[in-house]
């Protein structure tokens, strides 16, 4: 995936592309809005990180403590989880489950000769970057059928949607003041 700076580069071509900052609208032979780039970028930097926090919850190795800031309190967490942008825990994904124990039913074959298959050896690690990649397919083709929130995180754990809600939560209350 792209660097941060190499990123912010690429998010100012598709910009440019757009002619959202031109006075004067240019031909382009794309429109990022319609066409979704801005969504397949942020879809692809969700694959740099996706398959790590898939890994983590497969462990039970997610954190079990939230601190919104450096300056506030730990907060301890009862569970903790991934959610998509569809509100589905990623553990009782139906699809992913199914991608899971294909995968599962491969590696346990037996060949006739009584040796393991050929994919015995597939490391869980490449079945969490698949089910990252099929996550993250699900939602950029499902997005007709709901908003998917790319810049606050398409897949979140509980600690991620807690600080989110705290922040809304914090401008609402600016906003009455």
């Amino acid at each position: 995936m792209l660097n941060h700076k190499a990123d912010h580069v690429f998010h100012g071509w598709i910009n440019s592309e757009s002619g959202f900052h031109d006075e004067e609208p240019k031909e382009s032979p794309i429109n990022p809005h319609e066409e979704g780039l801005y969504s397949f970028k942020s879809a692809m930097n969700t694959l740099a990180w996706l398959p790590q926090k898939i890994g983590a919850e497969r462990m039970r190795a997610l954190p079990l403590v939230h601190q919104q800031c450096s300056h506030s309190a730990p907060e301890p967490l009862r569970e903790n989880y991934l959610t998509c942008a569809f509100g589905v825990k990623l553990r009782e994904c139906p699809i992913l489950a199914r991608l899971g124990m294909t995968f599962d039913a491969e590696r346990n074959k037996t060949g006739s000769d009584g040796q393991p298959s050929y994919y015995a050896d597939i490391p869980d690690t490449e079945i969490d970057k698949a089910k990252a990649m099929v996550c993250v397919w699900h939602m950029l083709m499902g997005q007709h059928k709901g908003y998917v929130d790319w810049n606050e995180g398409a897949v979140q754990d509980v600690s991620d949607r807690r600080f989110w809600d705290q922040v809304y939560s914090n401008l609402a209350q600016q906003d009455e003041g």
